[in-house]
């Protein structure tokens, strides 16, 4: 889903998840009858103590497991059970104790290593309760138990790579009865936008509607997140069906039905969100994104200044609030919001990044060069400052020191793909195209997974003609962001370069189903309906694109060659000319003229 929102378990939950209680000892060899009958005996306490465990009754069993322990003081099983017993029953700092004695006389024992991460989580010392965990695994690598609570600590603490890698490992390679911890690992795959793993982790519950709220919930997300809305919409509403109450279900489906195109619906339904969870803070931002997408920007600043004070980070929102207001043409008035929430210590380096932009926006450029200055002052070691000050200073048609500072950019991140990407950008600028596709390449190989920085860098080899390449990077950015239409868009183009006209045509048929009435999409599919003779359908596509932007020369003069070959020749003249009058010394006005004088 958009705006993913991670809640951190409560780590007295994560100790207090199930424990598998371990197999009795079996009954020590007869040495004599009496000792026979005492071992006998030890044995029915154990398992009575296990009973009362399995029945909730954690008192009455550590009552028990004490009074064993006092004949038998160095029986680890019965410590192992008494900690249980008290950790169970909310007493962690006593189990915590039983589990040390019981460990200083068996330390090779995994499932105490195990039993005593659950006690030390349980009361908050989360590094203790990792590295106890970790030892446990060391000793077995096959407690199941103790891998998946270590997967969701890691989850919990926000390592998501370690935490992925810990799922992968503890879970069954075939689907059970329920889905159990698939839903967490759903969950991540969706953080990292891995969704179509997420979608074939949780498939084989997709149907139920009986049971497992929690997997719709997470193969809405994948679903939404993969562009597929009817789908996302169809588990969000399983989930709200079986989980009426649930606001996170009501939430993503007022996510899909917006995405649905049903804006209306959506907006009740995130209304019902925010009043089943009036804490949470996710439905009202959710509103407040669509507010802003209507262009009602007060109403949307005003939804945001409610959800403020419920967010763990209030910054956050703020810089919701800024954007809203720059998008609407006020970028002064995010200014000024987003100045009064990075005084002090509040800031951070990108809040004050995004200050900088918006004040050059504004026009304030030497409250962006302070904001800057404050921001390499604060934070010397991020290449971010002289990253951020080259792009303002290139905005302001400062290269020279726009080079300068993407230079000390590198100097303090050589590999940083910030820094790369500012330094292409400026490079580009000052007209060195090679110097910037070397950055830019470099961008990409430092951070492949950044779709901003793959399309930058196709779009340079694109303007370079190394068609080849372009087409490549492309074809990357498709593969790694379905719905691309902008990466989609432009392989057509370079296709149609390349000669390759059908595939070219597919290609921008499949930009225009995904994004039909941008002006860019429309005239490159006229343009691959022309070259592929279908000139009735090129007109009106081009046609389409020309109502969209009538100022754009080169939907102009293409537009005006189609009407030429259907024979519309009047028409054709009065496209072409003013094609001619709005690029009088550049190639389309060129080509225009040219066409003009066979007319």
């Amino acid at each position: 889903m958009t705006d993913p929102l991670f809640r951190r378990p409560a780590l007295g939950a994560l100790a207090a998840l199930a424990l598998t209680a371990a197999p009795l000892c079996a009954a020590a060899a007869v040495i004599d009858p009496l000792g026979g009958a005492q071992q006998r005996e030890q044995t029915r306490t154990l398992e009575r103590a296990a009973r009362l465990l399995a029945e909730g009754r954690a008192a009455e069993a550590a009552g028990l497991l004490r009074a064993h322990l006092e004949q038998s003081p160095d029986d680890a099983r019965a410590m192992s059970l008494l900690g249980e017993a008290l950790l169970r029953d909310g007493r962690a700092e006593e189990a915590l104790q039983v589990f040390d004695r019981a460990l200083e006389r068996d330390p090779a024992s995994a499932d105490l290593h195990h039993r005593r991460a659950l006690a030390l989580l349980a009361l908050g010392r989360e590094d203790e309760g990792q590295q106890a965990l970790e030892e446990a695994l060391r000793r077995d690598r096959s407690l199941t138990a103790a891998r998946l609570r270590l997967a969701a600590l890691l989850q919990a603490r926000g390592q998501i790579d370690a935490a992925i890698r810990e799922y992968e490992a503890a879970l069954p390679p075939s689907a059970g009865a329920e889905p159990g911890a698939r839903v967490n690992l759903a969950a991540l795959y969706n953080l990292k936008r891995a969704h179509s793993r997420a979608i074939g982790l949780l498939a084989p519950w997709e149907n139920d509607r009986s049971r497992f709220p929690e997997a719709h919930k997470a193969l809405g997300d994948a679903y939404l997140g993969s562009g597929r809305p009817a789908l996302a919409l169809k588990q969000f509403e399983l989930a709200a069906a079986l989980a009426p109450e649930d606001a996170r279900a009501q939430m993503g489906r007022g996510l899909a039905l917006i995405a649905e195109g049903r804006a209306a619906e959506g907006m009740e339904a995130l209304r019902e969100a925010a009043r089943l969870d009036p804490a949470d803070p996710a439905p009202l931002i959710h509103i407040a994104d669509q507010l802003a997408r209507e262009g009602r920007a007060d109403e949307a600043v005003e939804t945001l200044r409610k959800a403020r004070p419920l967010a763990a980070d209030p910054l956050a929102v703020a810089l919701r609030m800024a954007t809203v207001l720059r998008r609407a043409g006020r970028p002064a008035e995010g200014a000024a919001i987003l100045a009064e929430a990075t005084q002090g210590e509040a800031a951070t380096p990108e809040a004050l990044r995004l200050l900088a932009e918006i004040r050059a926006e504004a026009g304030d450029a030497a409250g962006a060069r302070a904001t800057l200055e404050r921001l390499t002052r604060e934070w010397p070691a991020l290449p971010l400052g002289p990253a951020a000050r080259a792009r303002l200073e290139r905005d302001l048609g400062d290269l020279a020191a726009a080079r300068a500072a993407a230079d000390e950019a590198l100097r303090r991140g050589p590999s940083d793909p910030v820094a790369l990407h500012e330094a292409a950008r400026t490079a580009a600028a000052a007209g060195d195209r090679d110097d910037a596709i070397a950055l830019a390449r470099r961008a990409v190989e430092v951070d492949p997974e950044n779709a901003a920085a793959r399309f930058y860098l196709a779009t340079l080899l694109d303007a370079a003609r190394r068609d080849d390449e372009a087409a490549a990077q492309y074809r990357a950015l498709i593969a790694q962001v379905r719905g691309h239409w902008p990466a989609l868009n432009n392989l057509a183009l370079v296709l149609l370069r390349m000669g390759r006209a059908q595939e070219a045509l597919e290609t921008a048929e499949e930009a225009a189903r995904i994004n039909p009435a941008h002006p860019a999409v429309a005239h490159t599919l006229g343009v691959a309906l022309m070259r592929a003779g279908r000139l009735d359908e090129a007109r009106a596509r081009l046609e389409a694109a020309a109502r969209s932007a009538p100022d754009q020369p080169e939907i102009l003069a293409d537009l005006g060659a189609v009407l030429a070959r259907l024979g519309a020749r009047d028409e054709a003249r009065s496209r072409l000319r003013r094609a001619v009058e709005l690029d009088p010394d550049g190639p389309h006005g060129a080509r225009a003229r040219a066409l003009l004088q066979t007319l």
